[in-house]
């Protein structure tokens, strides 16, 4: 789904968010994984603010839409580094041993 301008994203993916019970529903038909055709997709009732409220939220919500997104990212850079060196410490492929001597020299 592609919104008509830029500032109306933020808003959209909320109220798809809140809507996905709904759309789960629309796509229920008993197979192991749902699909909501076009038409059913077309079907659903949303509640659109103005234009001027709609850019007002967007100018509002942008900068913690850009956080959450570059602190996901750093997780994810975290966990894959945990990834990685959580088995070579565990295996002992990592000396960790003089590490209280390089705290000590940095205080």
């Amino acid at each position: 789904m592609v919104p008509a301008k830029n500032e109306y994203r933020e808003f959209l993916f909320l109220r798809l968010q809140e809507a996905k019970q709904a759309l789960e529903n629309l796509g229920s038909n008993g197979a192991t994984m749902g699909n909501v055709n076009k038409s059913k997709f077309e079907s659903m009732e949303l509640v659109a603010p103005t234009h001027d409220l709609l850019v007002g939220f967007h100018r509002l919500t942008k900068p913690m839409f850009k956080s959450i997104l570059l602190h996901s990212r750093q997780i994810q850079n975290l966990r894959r580094t945990r990834d990685l060196l959580l088995p070579r410490l565990l295996s002992g492929q990592i000396d960790v041993t003089k590490l209280d001597d390089y705290e000590e020299t940095l205080s």
